[in-house]
């Protein structure tokens, strides 16, 4: 059977008082006979109803795809808003050198993200030794010794900026704070420290943050006043209707503490009482929210009278 013979030219598409695009073919008909085809464009908003074939006397492909380049380059297509070509021909693949960046579309955001969740995501289930970074601390790790950009930082800060936390997530984070691992690795970084001394830079900034540039309006505090909810101290530039000025008392609570024999002991200050016992505060108030069942022999922590909201 006979082949078929094919046809190479190059080509510009339009739209009437519109946009063009310049481009270059194989087909295996004549060139003027190939009138559905007009442009492989990604542009959705490019509808070109009208084609002149530039040339079409090529006997290679390779000789088209140089007239193509050339054209795309003596144009510049790729920032040329005429045009509705996203990038330059070259000699082995398109190129967006020089050319703006459009960014994404959300349709194409939600595509990836939908593409890359669950069992498809490569990081699922890869936990401890079989996650790329087992092992990468320190020295080892791709990012040791790099620094954020000035800007890299802003945009995280306008990105975390008015993040609403839920309370589950509050939860999780009091959970994996409490956890014994992280008792352990907050034990071996105090042991770290140790004998350790500030930096001349670290030393430098704290210097200059006590200087003027920090006080009056350049303070981050300033023009505030201190109010409070009866249950903490809290910042603010008013103080609302139903709260009064001032700091809290420190012996507002009253507590009762429930021993292993059933004994009970009541105290309105339950820091001087952990001080003068050997117990730590923070267990107790653990006990009390229910993040661990004991600490030495107290079993049960309760709060039985609240004299932080007012009458």
């Amino acid at each position: 059977m006979k082949e078929q013979k094919e046809y190479h030219y190059v080509y510009y598409s339009y739209e009437e008082w519109g946009r063009g695009y310049i481009g270059s073919r194989t087909c295996k008909c004549l060139p003027e006979e190939d009138i559905k085809y007009f442009g492989s464009f990604t542009d959705k908003n490019f509808k070109p109803a009208f084609k002149i074939i530039l040339k079409d006397d090529y006997k290679t492909r390779k000789e088209a795809y140089e007239d193509e380049i050339f054209l795309h380059q003596y144009y510049s297509i790729a920032e040329n808003p005429h045009f509705a070509n996203r990038a330059c021909q070259t000699s082995t693949s398109f190129s967006r050198k020089n050319a703006p960046y459009k960014g994404l579309t959300e349709e194409t955001k939600k595509k990836i993200s939908e593409s890359k969740k669950g069992k498809n995501n490569p990081m699922y289930g890869r936990r401890g030794k079989d996650s790329p970074s087992y092992g990468k601390k320190g020295k080892d790790s791709p990012n040791y010794g790099k620094k954020r950009t000035k800007e890299t930082r802003n945009k995280i800060s306008a990105a975390l900026t008015g993040r609403v936390i839920t309370e589950e997530h509050r939860k999780n984070i009091r959970i994996s704070k409490n956890s014994e691992r992280s008792r352990e690795i907050s034990r071996k970084n105090g042991l770290k420290r140790i004998g350790s001394s500030l930096s001349e830079e670290t030393k430098l900034k704290i210097r200059l943050s006590c200087l003027e540039i920090n006080k009056g309006e350049s303070n981050g505090n300033f023009g505030k006043t201190w109010f409070t909810d009866g249950s903490s101290n809290i910042m603010s530039f008013e103080c609302p209707e139903g709260f009064w000025k001032g700091y809290t008392s420190k012996t507002r609570k009253t507590w009762k503490l429930t021993f292993e024999d059933e004994s009970t002991i009541v105290t309105d200050n339950i820091r001087e009482w952990c001080k003068n016992n050997g117990y730590k505060v923070d267990n107790l108030v653990n006990v009390k929210r229910g993040r661990i069942k004991r600490h030495r022999n107290i079993v049960k922590v309760e709060v039985i009278e609240d004299k932080s909201k007012p009458t």
